[in-house]
């Protein structure tokens, strides 16, 4: 059988954007594997649901709802429903409900490499927009990030502030069979999650879509920008860094 697609869509207070994001999914090229879209709004207090009506009652958008307050317990929140409903036998991608799939091609290139490669996790790449503006530079998922000494590299320029040292994090699809969580981050759950994948190379099937770039990730989103004014942002990646030295041999 063949295993459903999950795309998870964590939100919070999401009106101005989450239509694109929903319209990116449902306008994708048909595949032969199920897809659906779970939207987690996490105590929105804005009028989001007038952006969502026009998919309302569609079959593959399950809607739920938290109070979390926090990236990593909403999407803990979103991992756990899918792991009970599809007992494991799901992939679950990842999409923030202020970006988009990148192409209309995503999911027919990404079910390609599923079906072929049958991997525990998938990592692909991304576009980058900020301010309405799309940026020249891509962050590809390659094979060397499993390389010890390239992700060390990385993670040292992440945690000095470097745009492109930045792991192309948001862009996984794992096999729900696969034991993993969410850490308890303020900021970079999702690079904390990546790196643990990573590290365990010799257990899990990991392969690299390196031509395929999964979202066209926004870099002006609310909670990105209220880290960066305070210190929760650089503090979660030398925390990640300090972390993966002391775990690598």
């Amino acid at each position: 059988m063949t295993e459903p697609l999950v795309i998870g869509v964590a939100m919070r207070n999401g009106a101005a954007s989450v239509g694109r994001a929903l319209a990116s999914v449902f306008e994708q090229e048909p595949i032969p594997r199920p897809v659906e879209v779970l939207l987690v709004d996490d105590g929105s207090t804005d009028a989001w649901q007038p952006a969502v009506r026009p998919y309302a009652g569609r079959p593959d958008l399950r809607i739920i709802s938290t109070a979390h307050g926090s990236a990593w317990a909403t999407r803990t929140a979103m991992l756990r429903d899918v792991r009970v409903r599809y007992d494991g036998g799901a992939y679950l991608a990842r999409l923030d409900c202020d970006d988009e799939l990148a192409g209309l091609d995503v999911l027919r290139r990404a079910d390609e490499l599923l079906r072929r490669h049958h991997p525990d996790v998938l990592f692909l790449g991304n576009r980058l927009r900020e301010h309405g503006r799309m940026l020249e530079r891509v962050n590809r998922a390659t094979p060397e990030l499993a390389e010890p000494a390239h992700l060390g590299e990385r993670l040292a320029g992440m945690a000095e502030g470097e745009p492109a040292a930045e792991l192309p994090s948001c862009n996984t699809i794992i096999r729900t069979s696969v034991a993993f969580a969410y850490p308890p981050a303020k900021s970079a759950e999702d690079h904390w999650l990546t790196v643990d994948l990573l590290r365990r190379r010799a257990e899990l099937r990991l392969r690299f879509g390196e031509e395929l770039l999964w979202a066209t990730y926004s870099l002006s989103g609310a909670v990105t920008a209220r880290n960066r004014k305070g210190t929760t942002y650089r503090d979660s990646r030398l925390a990640l860094l300090r972390e993966f030295r002391r775990r690598t041999p």
